[in-house]
């Protein structure tokens, strides 16, 4: 069971919470129908959860042969022997099948002519696609990678609106998919280390440089911060959460852009995963901005 638990890659399920964001900022907690719109954002996260964890599978079962052959990610379950391929491909089946079976009885529950049960699927199965054509081809194409992670990142939003049926704002989508680059070349340059070591054994990371890297952390970074103060001062969301206060966090976020840049380029951690959830002043600062932006909703309300 353990092994079982560590090829599905709990750790990872935080970025999942991107599906939660339409909750926050839709509005959706100030309506009657709150606690409806909260159990179907916690089902669509439970849904991402499982189809990343299949992701993950799959992504091992094409990196096995390389894998045995890394340092430390040949102790991964597939890469070690621990779990037989066409077991982890029977899981990934599994995995990926749950939710559409959850979904097709929500859409026979749900009768009305608008089913999010319907659009969220459609939204899953873009995911999962993204993630297959990533996993055979974009993976080793030069930023197209990175695009492709950091769609996946979108369409985890588009998920929770669908779910929602609530229509996004181009400038949170903007400012989503920005923030996902950031994060998607951060990661990158974490892997293309001083010590290289990762380039030696994913061919894809002999095509970036540090100062390339370094270049597209510098503009993405940029792209982050504006997108998001412009999201914040934006009238539709003004005229949305009834305040212009949102601007008040604005300093928190580029303090968490800032701290994982520096984590980017200090060769401290193996990977973006370990990066956010062992920099304390990165947690801190992602944590203010979430108390401060829930705080300036309910004085509103």
């Amino acid at each position: 069971m353990q092994t079982v638990i560590q090829l599905l890659r709990p750790k990872h399920w935080f970025k999942n919470v991107f599906v939660l964001f339409p909750l926050l900022f839709s509005g959706a907690l100030w309506t009657p129908n709150v606690w409806t719109s909260v159990l179907l954002s916690i089902f669509a996260t439970a849904c991402f959860c499982l189809w990343s964890s299949a992701v993950y599978i799959l992504n091992d079962v094409c990196d096995a042969e390389s894998d045995r052959q890394h340092p430390r990610k040949c102790h991964r379950p597939i890469a070690s022997g621990a779990v037989s391929i066409p077991t982890a491909i029977t899981i990934c089946v599994i995995l990926t099948l749950i939710p559409f079976a959850l979904l097709t009885g929500l859409y026979f529950y749900q009768s009305e002519f608008q089913n999010p049960a319907f659009y969220f699927a459609i939204v899953g199965l873009a995911y999962l696609l993204n993630s297959v054509v990533y996993d055979f081809l974009f993976r080793k194409l030069v930023i197209i990678d990175v695009v492709s992670i950091a769609f996946g990142f979108v369409l985890r939003i588009l998920g929770g609106c669908a779910v929602l049926l609530v229509v996004p704002s181009h400038w949170i989508l903007i400012s989503g998919f920005s923030m996902s680059l950031f994060l998607g070349f951060g990661k990158r340059r974490m892997e293309c280390s001083v010590s290289g070591i990762e380039a030696q054994y994913r061919s894809s990371l002999q095509r970036y440089s540090v100062k390339f890297l370094d270049v597209l952390l510098g503009i993405t970074a940029a792209c982050s911060l504006l997108t998001y103060t412009l999201y914040t001062i934006s009238p539709d969301t003004v005229k949305l959460h009834n305040t212009a206060w949102l601007i008040c966090t604005v300093p928190f976020v580029f303090f968490g852009i800032y701290r994982y840049f520096k984590d980017s380029v200090s060769g401290r951690y193996d990977g973006a995963v370990e990066a956010i959830t062992s920099d304390k002043p990165l947690i801190v600062s992602v944590l203010l901005w979430l108390a401060t932006v829930i705080g300036i909703f309910i004085y509103v309300k």
